[in-house]
């Protein structure tokens, strides 16, 4: 360590100040390792199904899809759950936890190390030592000395190689990819609020079926008991009738159980232990009914709006920072290390301008004999780099395929409803007609149980047609990965209280730009 003598101290100050300044310059010059840009990803220009008439309609609003069903209690429901869902308040809390550990890194251009130290010491040295000098009378030396020492130290190391700024490359991808999974786990849990409702609102309208037939059935049965006691029904008629109502009510505590078992699921979703909620949300049996005409855009989108997509790029980004940080080793560590302070033996002349102490040490460090683990090290980022651009572009793939089967299955499934429709419109006149010839016993029971067998069976499954189209809709607009946007607030827990949510901003969106620069 070089000591600077106490009268040199305003030149060790221009010292400090010119390697300050010098290694401000070194800070933006070179890094090692590739500069990213995100993988060029082709898509096809328009869906499959774009021109279909029901592709024609308004632009789909995919922060607030919800809207598109002009129902007040799913939009109450949307509300809750963004509030209160915990697995939404986790990824929120993993932003904070980001954010943090981006600091950390970032704060590592700056001096690593910084401390203030204190010591004192009392001594007893000896006397019977070589060369120990005494002179009695003349020259006595202290055998108990005090040493009293105080000082400002500090280590940097010098970011010749972009190793630090790599790191705070990656913090802030790593960043950006948290906030693409607060989005995901966003898009993934409104979309499974509205289909448990939906499932609700269904079950609802397909047990209002159930019991509707249900007493057409029972008195279609009182209406055979009748006729025997008449003499115009044999026993096979009752049995027949009996037979239909048996069956009807036993559907009804299955529909009841896939109920319930709905609202549980919501409870979980809405943050609450499992409860009925018909006080909350009614017995309606109404079935959300979506518009029948939407335009969803171009795939392009896809890259911007699915956040399973941005994470895993933004994760790609994050791992290419990787590489630089490993291949920064291949070259010296440089750091300067300094002290400033004061040291006296009587604690009254510490402070005195005799008792100024400093010092600066310029210093590297080189692993010479480690290129083995170093370059094994570089190659096993670069090859988890392209694992990763795999997984990127298999995630649009993916994401393409779920948007392009959801679009489909919504479009067609239209067709079934209304193909299910006039089914139900006929079966339902022929059982009103059926059971007033029996009535006027111009036909036997075997049609009218025939008939009523199958009109329940269309009805039901009508209504399940037409909540496969909600949930159809639905399920597209989370392959689009509707249900988020940049302008509105993100919800995460309090770092204080447990009890009450905070609203911080959300984080700009990122730019795009194509292909690598650096082979890799």
């Amino acid at each position: 360590m070089l000591a600077i003598p106490t009268k040199t101290n305003a030149s060790l100050a221009g010292t400090l100040l010119a390697l300050g300044a010098l290694s401000m310059v070194l800070l933006g010059g070179c890094m090692v390792g590739p500069n990213y840009h995100r993988p060029a990803t082709p898509v096809s220009p328009n869906w499959s199904m774009s021109d279909h008439v029901r592709s024609q309609g308004e632009p789909a609003q995919l922060g607030s899809w919800w809207s598109h069903f002009n129902d007040p209690v799913l939009e109450n429901l949307i509300g809750q759950s963004l509030h209160q869902n915990f697995t939404l308040r986790e990824a929120g809390e993993r932003i904070i936890e980001a954010r943090a550990r981006r600091d950390i890194a970032s704060g590592n251009l700056f001096p690593q190390s910084q401390s203030l130290d204190g010591v004192y010491s009392k001594s007893r040295l000896s006397s019977v030592t070589p060369n120990f000098f005494a002179f009695p009378g003349v020259f006595q030396p202290n055998l108990f000395p005090d040493s009293w020492t105080v000082g400002l130290n500090a280590a940097w190391e010098l970011d010749f190689w972009g190793r630090y700024r790599r790191a705070v490359e990656s913090a802030d991808a790593s960043l950006d990819a948290t906030c693409a999974a607060y989005d995901e786990a966003r898009v993934l849990m409104l979309a499974e609020v509205a289909q448990a409702y939906v499932e609700i609102r269904t079950l609802e309208n397909r047990m209002a079926i159930a019991q509707k037939n249900l007493a057409v059935q029972r008195r279609t049965l009182e209406l055979a008991e009748k006729k025997k006691q008449a003499g115009l029904a044999t026993g096979l008629d009752i049995a027949q009738a009996e037979t239909n109502v048996g069956q009807t009510e036993a559907v009804l505590p299955s529909l009841e159980i896939a109920r319930r078992k709905a609202n549980h699921r919501l409870c979980v979703l809405l943050g609450r232990p499992p409860a009925d909620l018909m006080d909350e949300i009614g017995f309606t049996g109404q079935i959300p009914h979506p518009p029948h005409n939407l335009a969803f855009g171009i795939p392009a989108d896809l890259l911007r709006r699915r956040p399973d997509v941005r994470r895993t790029e933004r994760e790609l980004a994050a791992q290419s920072a990787r590489i630089g940080i490993a291949e920064s080793e291949f070259y010296p560590h440089i750091s300067l290390t300094g002290n400033l302070g004061f040291a006296a033996e009587d604690f009254g002349d510490l402070i005195s301008s005799a008792g100024h102490t400093a010092a600066i040490s310029p210093n590297f460090s080189w692993n010479l004999l480690n290129y083995g683990r170093i370059k094994n090290n570089v190659v096993a980022e670069k090859a988890a780099f392209r694992a990763m651009c795999n997984a990127y572009h298999a995630s649009v793939l993916k994401a393409t395929q779920e948007a392009e089967d959801a679009q489909v299955a919504f479009i067609l499934s239209f067709d079934r409803a209304d193909s299910l429709f006039q089914s139900v419109r006929g079966a339902s006149d022929a059982v009103e007609k059926s059971e007033t010839l029996y009535s006027e016993g111009a036909i036997d029971f075997g049609r009218v149980y025939v008939l009523q067998s199958q009109v329940l069976i269309q009805q039901d499954q009508l209504a399940i047609a037409q909540g496969q189209i909600a949930s159809n809709l639905i399920e597209l607009f989370r392959s689009l990965g509707g249900g988020w946007s940049r302008g509105t607030p993100t919800v995460l827990m309090s770092e204080v209280s447990h009890a009450e949510p905070i609203v911080i901003d959300s984080p700009p969106p990122m730019d795009w730009t194509p292909a690598m620069s650096e082979e890799i």
